[in-house]
């Protein structure tokens, strides 16, 4: 009985001993494993940690999403095994030429790589062009001449002489130098008449011949060429106290409606010019004036506006171009001079240019592209003249000279807005 007490206490005692023993194996493994956890988690705790891993299912329902990694610097060494997606590069800026480049649709208008791809859009066979010139329509134009107008040498010149304080100087060298002006025609025996007016519009002289324009024409030069000279001399110059509001363009104009029937002939030039330094102030368009002109013949092409005024700025405050004067002058092919120019070649030049007139054919308007062409008796000719764009007038060389009584005939296009 007593043995077996023993043997009872003895297995309770081992049994004791083995449930210490595996507790305390158990305890030293948790506090082991707890350390490699703090270890691999680099410090951070069991309360931090999942207590359950969850791996992802796929869901069939939901599609799935790629994975694209930024791209990396190719300076930087990576695993070769890892996959890159780059972004398209800018084709203007260099890049690895492994590189995919994706490149729009380039301005066809603009230079680029002959290699890149241009895609034109298809044209409307139907939508007209566009003119090499818009806006430009032309209008055929043929004049008519005979030899024996040509050859009649007949021009009326009216001077418009400005009045005001500052034209002293210019009013002398006119007279000055006259003869110079007036060489040729005496020379060639022009039938020639001049008068002379003021650029004042004021009622007492708006318009009014300054002198008996019968001591200044052909006839006159004829019968005692020294005194003519001295006449056109005194008259030419008119005084400087005229207004200061200078209106060159209508007292030509009113000298015109007061003296048509007495001074002006229908069948011979008109020239007027214009001398002053200052621009015109009439009150009506320069074209206005022009047109009024033009009217007073068969032919508008006898008529000529001269100017002799300021072409471009002076250092005088008071003195103006004159814009209006120039004006006119260009739309009936007459010549302009600076007023401050060497009056002995201004003269010189213009008297021969009005001599020139007399024995061309002066055109209306202004030849397109100055293209001419030219018959007489019917027959085109394409040598034996010259045309000269400044004048706008056709003249037969010395030796080419028609017959007179010839029919001559001038044909050419103009610009519906030249045409007048």
């Amino acid at each position: 009985m007593e043995t077996v007490m023993v043997l009872k206490t003895s297995r309770i005692r081992d049994t004791f001993l083995l449930l210490t023993l595996l507790i305390n194996l158990t305890s030293c493994n948790e506090q082991e494993f707890y350390e490699k956890k703090f270890l691999n988690g680099a410090g951070v705790a069991d309360n931090d940690l999942p207590t359950e891993i969850e791996i992802p299912v796929p869901n069939p329902s939901e599609p799935e999403v790629p994975v694209v990694t930024e791209p990396t610097d190719p300076t930087t060494p990576t695993d070769p095994t890892d996959p890159v997606v780059t972004e398209p590069t800018d084709p203007t800026n260099p890049t690895d030429p492994t590189d995919p480049v994706v490149t729009e649709p380039t301005d066809p208008t603009n230079p680029t790589d002959p290699t890149d791809p241009v895609v034109t859009e298809p044209t409307d066979p139907t939508e007209p062009t566009e003119p090499t010139e818009p806006g430009i329509t032309l209008k055929n134009v043929v004049e008519k001449f005979t030899q024996t107008e040509a050859k009649e040498g007949k021009v009326d010149i009216l001077w418009v002489v400005d009045d005001s304080g500052s034209m002293g100087d210019e009013q002398k060298a006119l007279a000055y130098n006259f003869d110079v002006f007036i060489h040729e025609f005496l020379e060639k025996k022009i039938d020639f008449k001049m008068a002379i007016t003021t650029t004042d519009g004021t009622s007492s002289k708006d318009g009014r011949s300054v002198c008996d324009f019968r001591i200044l024409d052909s006839n006159a030069a004829t019968s005692n060429e020294s005194k003519f000279v001295k006449d056109f001399a005194s008259c030419i110059k008119v005084g400087t106290r005229g207004s200061g509001r200078e209106q060159g363009l209508r007292t030509s104009k009113s000298f015109v409606n007061r003296y048509l029937e007495n001074w002006m002939r229908n069948e011979a030039y008109l020239v007027v010019v214009y001398v002053s330094d200052e621009e015109d102030q009439s009150s009506s368009t320069a074209q206005s004036y022009v047109d009024f002109f033009k009217e007073l013949k068969k032919s508008s092409g006898l008529i000529k506006l001269y100017s002799i005024v300021n072409t471009k700025k002076t250092g005088n405050s008071w003195e103006t171009i004159g814009h209006r004067y120039l004006e006119v002058s260009d739309k009936t092919g007459g010549v302009t001079s600076h007023i401050k120019n060497d009056f002995y070649q201004v003269l010189r030049e213009m008297g021969g240019k009005i001599v020139n007139l007399i024995d061309s054919f002066a055109l209306s308007n202004k030849p397109y592209e100055d293209k001419v062409e030219v018959s007489v008796n019917g027959s085109k000719v394409s040598s034996g003249y010259t045309y000269d764009n400044q004048s706008r007038s056709i003249k037969f060389e010395q030796d080419k000279v028609p017959n007179e009584g010839s029919n001559i005939e001038i044909s050419y296009a103009v610009e519906t807005q030249e045409f007048n």
